[in-house]
């Protein structure tokens, strides 16, 4: 009898990184990488008041550098240390090897995604880590050529060089051509030399509509002449009383135009927003 051929199915999936099913202690399984969430205990909570071991997914792990790292799973972990009085205990994995740190943070990524819409800056942050989204990478490389740190992982929170706005960035990057993005992010910074008041949304929105409507006319040594002598918290207050107009961009990027014009005279610009 001849060898049947196998059955070759159209655009199959092949799966490079194997993985096997393994019993092990809480007390070999890492987690608290940068990519993750920090464990919320109402989470915690729920998954006890519904506890049902049949239920129990596995615990997704990586097997990395002779440590298992844990991808997806923590709450349960931590709820299942809980219900065995603190100490640890034995649980059902999926482990993986073979993946690189970058390559754990996008499995974490598309896992977190199935199970429910990720934040801005939770997917923001685990794209930052995989560095497998060519804008998140061009964000943070003109951020980084600036001195200027994302804060996105857990526990950050904002302070000099350090900008929380996930959503703002993403709008402003996709609203500008890459040498404004630049530009509007070397004004923030020369100017102000990092000052945490500097790096909210108000003033990224504004100086990012301000360098995409004037362009090159701007004058950077006039920018940073002018605007430096003006606490960043003065324009957004003046910003947030202009009630002639929604566009919340607008409100703060007219503040800026009327500094910058300041002495008026030759270099002065025209009033060329559209609002």
């Amino acid at each position: 009898m001849k060898n049947s051929k196998r059955l070759q199915i159209p655009n199959q999936l092949h799966f490079s990184t194997p993985y096997e099913k393994k019993q092990l202690s809480t007390a070999i399984l890492e987690s608290g990488a940068a990519y993750q969430r920090k464990v919320d205990s109402r989470t915690v909570q729920k998954i006890m008041d519904e506890f049902d071991p049949k239920l129990l997914d596995e615990i997704i792990v990586s097997f990395r550098g002779g440590r298992y790292h844990v991808v997806d799973g923590q709450h349960r972990i931590v709820a299942l240390k809980i219900m065995n009085g603190g100490r640890d205990c034995i649980v059902s994995c999926k482990v993986v090897n073979g993946l690189t740190y970058e390559q754990e943070a996008d499995l974490y990524k598309r896992l977190d995604a199935c199970k429910k819409k990720l934040s801005i800056i939770d997917s923001t942050r685990a794209a930052v880590e995989a560095n497998d989204d060519p804008k998140i990478s061009s964000i943070k490389r003109v951020l980084d050529a600036y001195g200027l740190e994302w804060a996105l992982s857990v526990g950050k929170s904002g302070g000099r060089n350090r900008i929380r706005g996930a959503r703002t960035l993403l709008n402003i990057y996709r609203d500008l051509e890459l040498w404004q993005f630049d530009e509007t992010i070397r004004l923030i910074k020369t100017t102000w030399d990092g000052a945490e008041n500097s790096l909210n949304m108000y003033i990224l929105s504004g100086v990012a509509l301000f360098v995409k409507t004037y362009g090159k006319e701007i004058s950077e040594d006039i920018f940073v002449k002018r605007l430096k002598k003006i606490d960043p918290a003065k324009i957004v207050s003046h910003g947030k009383a202009d009630i002639s107009t929604n566009i919340v961009a607008l409100k703060y990027a007219r503040v800026i135009l009327r500094c910058y014009n300041a002495r008026g005279g030759k270099n002065a610009l025209p009033y060329n927003f559209k609002g």
